[in-house]
């Protein structure tokens, strides 16, 4: 910039355009359909050959097989397609910086941004519904029901009781088979723990809702209709400050500090690309920090080749060939935890197995949740969330339905027909700390052989690192830390024979 040659600004610009699975996602995608294959099975099977084999009767074979047909067999029979216009994501990256040397040291500041355009991803248009057909207001009279009659003095029960005074007559619930089946301990779980969009899953795929008098997915013949397309973004932005000693006197040394956040709609981690919406109704719910960002790194790495033997002042002649030529190597990384969220995952508005990133409520608000969620070691063991947060009785993070709250309970699941109050990952892990040193000397006999000497240590201050995965209030292990990041300390020697 100045002519001298020792200040440089820089700037660049890219578009490049990225294999985003092009093969396995769009293969999945109509794999999934049955298609004219059928299958008969029968299961409990007991009799012996000498008693006679069982009878299994054969399927009615036709073609072509309609989607109600494959329905009729299979109640979680999936219809994918692929978007006909599907084409190539691409990825904009840019960046500007200036360095400036020192004293043969390079010290650089950079802004390195990138946008990714397009990405796949394939998501199930048949969601469940429950709001349309009157089946979340039912749902919510037959757990007022069950409530009023433990308030009594009875077992839940969610049907319509003449005998406890508040208790509502259900007019959706009663169209399924066994007028909803009350009987069946799952639906009767389903409705005390406030799961509406799990239950409509259960009764259809159970073959209790057989005429449809309740349409509880928009295309009946089906459990998911799935389409690949372009739909997912993700912005990476960050800060880079970095210092580059090239080799003096023995040392070189490169380190820096990155501060960035990387946004996106969609983990992006699957083959298949497949990640359906925790409420197709509301898309923007999905856009959070992705699973791999980390705010803060600080890495460092060099080598210094110790000043023995040889030309240095400390060294004598005839063991130079021995004390000379060592080499001391280390990389270094200090970083931010990976972020995680706190869970419900219960079925409150879509299906169950939709739901794995519907979050939980909580009555604190940021400071005070922080002081909640965060690293500590306890007599048990490491924790990411306080011991007094967590239920004595069972480890969870919360008590069972219809039972009063623990004393320091701050968690919830969301109610009956909402989603948790939570962000999805909105909390960080334990910060990540690693040294992994060398030590090397390499031996010449004449031009083309040599023997090298060498000792790594990985970890070498055998510092317990922790990864915090993804927490559910209603897990046993709430809050318990299972996981680590580095593996303990490694050591390892090795004599290397070159020619």
């Amino acid at each position: 910039m100045f002519g001298n040659g020792r200040t440089a600004l820089r700037g660049g610009y890219s578009i490049s355009y990225v294999n985003d699975q092009e093969l396995i996602a769009p293969e999945n995608m109509l794999e999934a359909n049955a298609g004219l294959q059928g299958f008969a099975s029968a299961t409990g099977l007991s009799n012996t050959l000498a008693g006679g084999l069982p009878a299994v009767q054969l399927p009615t074979y036709k073609v072509p097989l309609t989607v109600a047909d494959n329905y009729a067999t299979n109640p979680f029979n999936v219809v994918a397609t692929v978007d006909p216009n599907l084409h190539r994501p691409y990825v904009q990256q840019y960046s500007v910086g200036i360095q400036q040397e020192f004293l043969h040291t390079v010290f650089e500041a950079r802004y390195v941004g990138n946008h990714v355009v397009g990405a796949y991803r394939a998501f199930d248009f048949n969601q469940v519904q429950i709001q349309s057909n009157g089946f979340l207001a039912d749902f919510l009279r037959a757990q007022n029901n069950g409530n009023l009659a433990v308030a009594a003095g009875k077992a839940f029960n969610p049907a319509f009781s003449p005998l406890i005074p508040g208790s509502q007559t259900l007019t959706v619930l009663s169209k399924f088979s066994g007028r909803g089946d009350f009987s069946d301990p799952n639906v009767v779980s389903l409705i005390q723990t406030g799961q509406p969009g799990e239950l409509a899953s259960y009764y259809q795929t159970n073959g209790l809702n057989p005429t449809n008098a309740v349409p509880l997915f928009q295309n009946q013949y089906v459990l998911g209709a799935d389409m690949l397309t372009n739909y997912s973004s993700s912005s990476y932005n960050s800060l880079q400050i970095a210092v580059r000693h090239r080799v003096h006197s023995g040392l070189s040394f490169e380190a820096n500090y990155t501060f960035s956040k990387v946004l996106s709609d969609g983990d992006g981690d699957l083959q298949t690309r497949f990640q359906a919406f925790l409420d197709l109704n509301n898309p923007k719910l999905e856009r959070s920090r992705a699973n791999f960002d980390l705010n803060h790194m600080i890495k460092a790495d060099g080598f210094y080749e110790l000043p023995i033997g040889g030309n240095h002042v400390l060294h004598f002649h005839r063991l130079d060939r021995v004390i000379g030529g060592w080499i001391l190597g280390a990389t270094w990384v200090w970083q931010s935890g990976a972020p995680f969220s706190i869970l419900s995952s219960y079925g409150t508005l879509n299906r169950a197995v939709r739901s794995y990133y519907n979050t939980a409520n909580t009555t604190l608000g940021g400071a005070a949740l922080a002081q909640i969620v965060n690293f500590q070691m306890t007599s048990s063991g490491p924790v990411e969330v306080a011991p007094s947060a967590i239920n004595f009785a069972d480890h969870s993070g919360v008590t069972a339905p219809g039972t009063a709250n623990f004393t320091g309970e701050v968690f919830s699941n969301p109610g009956a027909g909402t989603l948790g109050a939570l962000q999805r990952r909105e909390f960080s892990g334990p910060w990540t700390f690693d040294i992994d040193t060398s030590l090397s000397k390499t031996v010449k006999f004449g031009e083309r052989q040599s023997i090298e000497l060498r000792g790594d240590a990985y970890n070498i201050l055998n510092h317990a690192t922790f990864y915090v995965g993804d927490q559910n209030i209603n897990s046993i292990t709430f809050g318990v830390i299972s996981s680590m990041f580095y593996t303990p300390r490694i050591m390892q020697f090795g004599l290397h024979y070159h020619f």
